[in-house]
């Protein structure tokens, strides 16, 4: 067992070449379910003290992203072992990450909020991520919304446009 404080003594490092959108490694529904579910009894062993799977950044445009799996603690077997199994999984599952919602074109979304008879229809451009690397002023898809016929009459549908 290592102690709080102390500095464990060896560390699994595995870096995966698969890089994810976070719109397809919830943890909700598999892969990622079963994916994640084996990182805490990883953890758990006697002889670690921590092991993650980080997914990385799709969005970044840096060479050095990609997902890694990394374990640390103080029996280097088993923290050997551990890593190797969970980057096993993770490699073993990449195919089958799929998004977990509907995805289209700002066109195709508008085309089925405006025929759907469910209200209130929610899009959402998940891509974007203003706070880390988006410039987080624009416009561009309201200009979009308001260019569209529908929107221009006073039978128009009603919207709610949010940018954060």
């Amino acid at each position: 067992m290592t102690l709080i404080g102390k500095k464990p003594a060896y560390k699994a490092w595995i870096p995966i070449p698969i890089l994810l959108p976070g719109e397809k490694t919830s943890t909700r529904v598999e892969p990622g379910k079963s994916l994640y579910a084996q990182v805490a009894p990883a953890a758990a062993q006697d002889g670690i003290v921590d092991a993650a799977i980080w997914i990385g950044y799709a969005w970044a445009d840096e060479p050095r992203n990609h997902a890694v799996v990394m374990v640390t603690g103080d029996d280097k077997e088993k923290v050997t072992q551990a890593a190797e199994a969970l980057a096993n999984s993770f490699w073993n599952a990449r195919s089958q990450f799929e998004f977990i919602a509907p995805t289209a074109s700002l066109k195709e979304s508008l085309n089925m909020a405006i025929a759907s008879d469910k209200h209130p229809f929610f899009t959402s451009d998940m891509g974007d991520n203003p706070t880390a690397g988006g410039a987080g002023d624009v416009t561009w898809t309201l200009k979009e919304i308001l260019a569209r016929a529908e929107f221009k009459s006073a039978k128009a549908p009603s919207l709610i446009y949010g940018h954060l």
